[in-house]
């Protein structure tokens, strides 16, 4: 019994830990689980058409991260991955898209565990009903979780993403906010 005991007290310490020794061996061995973002890249029209994902897409290449989106607006739906909130613009129709995800769970998924490793500059994709929009990070903040202004319509494109922070915790808002950005002479609704 104190064997069953000792093992489940070890297994509830290493879980939390579990994503960042898997961050910790995928950026020391070269393993991502991302896929090109197509205007950081030199390929041909006909490569960009074979790999660009067909579902609802998110993808931080600094994070390794490459998740299917769940657009049904439902919170029950985070425990599978990101979430886009329901009230917000899509990026087909141009403001503010947002994007939720879970930092740590015991039993649902945790993408946006690192989130808080995404430096002002990056690029992250969102493929959004068969179509590539491209964002650099312009801002990173945490506000309080009452802050709901942060998923209030603006003018400009912009993805924003948020979780909570600190890690293991809900009190705060960890929030990246992201510019749409355009290839040179390729428009978004092309």
């Amino acid at each position: 019994m104190a064997t069953i005991i000792i093992g489940l007290c070890l297994y509830v310490i290493a879980l939390p830990l579990l994503p960042q020794l898997s961050f910790w061996w995928q950026k020391r061995h070269n393993q991502t689980n991302s896929v090109p973002i197509h205007t950081q890249t030199n390929t041909s029209p006909e490569q960009k058409k074979q790999e660009k994902p067909t579902d609802t897409r998110l993808i931080i290449p600094s994070l390794g991260l490459n998740e299917v989106v769940y657009t049904d607006g439902s919170l029950a739906s985070l425990n599978k991955g990101p979430g886009w909130r329901n009230k917000t613009a899509k990026p087909t129709s141009g403001g503010n898209t947002v994007i939720v995800g879970h930092r740590f769970t015991y039993s649902g998924a945790s993408v946006f565990y690192h989130l808080n490793k995404v430096k002002v500059g990056e690029v992250v994709a969102l493929f959004w009903e068969g179509k590539e929009f491209n964002y650099k990070v312009r801002e990173i903040k945490v506000v309080s979780a009452t802050a709901i202004e942060i998923e209030s319509p603006t003018k400009n494109d912009q993805l924003t993403l948020y979780t909570c922070t600190p890690i293991w915790s809900a009190k705060d808002r960890l929030v990246i906010i992201a510019d749409e950005i355009f290839e040179e002479g390729v428009s978004r609704y092309e």
